[in-house]
């Protein structure tokens, strides 16, 4: 295995056990969402890359994957581009091996959100060591981003590890093959390949592509973006269970998960029903919602599952809500009922779950505020 400058830094971050805590030194770390897809572990690796370059010797900057070590496996298209790129997982710092809460409590932590700007309801008593935040998504108004001693860079892009690019570039980093391959790489993916067809590319996107390209030494985008859904798609070896928490986030509790294929082929599986509500206890879930996305020749086709488990209003709520909306409009029309749950097909293709979810928030912020108005 070759080395790097970035593999020399993560090698040296991986000994946060040894070093960072026997020392008692100041902690930056660097975390995407919980989801931890391509676009937040390359964003989290490279920002704590950057940032390593600017701390001081006594500071320690740790990027952390954010998810548990033994469900590394169910990223299929991060563990792919990683490895592919020379960084194997021995190099990696995951959720569970670092005690953020220990480090706060220390007063020793700083930590920077990329890829998101609201913590979890498990990490949002480190809203205070929150110092930083690049985010691509629309911003919504349980954010972190209040307090004036951060510093926030949130725009529309297609891809939050372009923002990180531009800071990259700052630097001349993006002049490092591994590197801008990294970059590269997760833009092509995030805006699925530039297509026209799921507008999702923006001008900044392209600008910090094109300094990528040539370093990256990428003959094919075509061939790469094809490689690196292939991965994302290859769910071969995943159980039922692992498909719903390979790409899940939560707001306010409730699971979103995104699949590769079809809602209405997923719910055909002879164990999903037991999966789904195994899932929701182990969770605390009181509505799940699951959103299934196949891209078929640039073009996506899109259907939506709302799961009441416990709370059959809440679910109506988020339902109304998410039919309501104008911004974006989502055209959801039922086509089947199933296991106590409805299933709906996504006209507008063009939306995202980043769009999503705060429609999901409003509905949900709704129904709790009405729930305790009324009680």
């Amino acid at each position: 295995m070759s080395s790097s400058k970035l593999n020399d830094f993560l090698q040296s971050s991986r000994r946060y056990d040894e070093d960072i805590l026997g020392k008692k030194r100041p902690v930056t770390v660097v975390i995407g969402n919980e989801s931890c897809d391509l676009d937040s572990a390359v964003s989290s690796i490279t920002y704590a890359y950057f940032l390593s370059l600017e701390s001081p010797p006594d500071c320690a900057v740790v990027p952390v994957i954010n998810v548990l070590r033994k469900h590394y496996d169910v990223k299929t298209e991060v563990k792919y581009f990683l490895n592919h790129n020379n960084i194997e997982d021995n190099m990696l710092v995951f959720r569970d091996e670092i005690d953020l809460n220990a480090l706060h409590s220390a007063n020793r932590l700083e930590l920077v959100l990329v890829d998101h700007h609201v913590l979890p309801a498990d990490m949002s008593a480190l809203s205070a060591a929150v110092t930083r935040v690049l985010d691509h998504r629309p911003r919504v108004d349980t954010c972190v981003t209040s307090s004036p001693h951060v510093q926030v860079d949130i725009r529309p892009v297609g891809s939050c590890v372009t923002l990180v690019g531009r800071h990259l570039d700052s630097k001349g980093l993006l002049s490092d093959r591994q590197v801008a391959t990294l970059v590269y790489g997760t833009i092509l993916l995030d805006t699925s390949n530039f297509s026209p067809i799921t507008k999702k590319a923006t001008d900044l996107d392209r600008e910090v592509a094109a300094l990528c390209e040539t370093k990256a030494h990428v003959s094919n985008a075509k061939d790469l973006y094809d490689r690196l859904v292939a991965a994302k798609t290859d769910t071969s070896r995943l159980s039922t269970y692992s498909l719903l928490i390979k790409d899940m986030k939560k707001v306010h509790g409730i699971p979103l998960s995104v699949l590769t294929m079809s809602v209405k082929d997923f719910l055909e599986r002879p164990d999903a029903e037991a999966n789904i509500k195994e899932f929701c206890t182990e969770h605390e879930a009181r509505v799940m919602l699951i959103l299934g996305v196949i891209v078929t020749g640039g073009s996506q086709l899109r259907d939506l599952f709302i799961y009441p488990n416990t709370c059959q209003p809440l679910a109506d709520k988020i339902e109304e809500h998410l039919k309501a909306s104008t911004a974006p409009k989502l055209d959801l029309h039922m086509v089947e009922n199933k296991f106590g749950g409805k299933i709906f097909k996504e006209i507008n293709t063009y939306s995202t779950r980043k769009q999503v979810l705060p429609i999901v928030e409003r509905a949900i912020l709704s129904y709790d505020s009405e729930t305790r108005t009324g009680s």
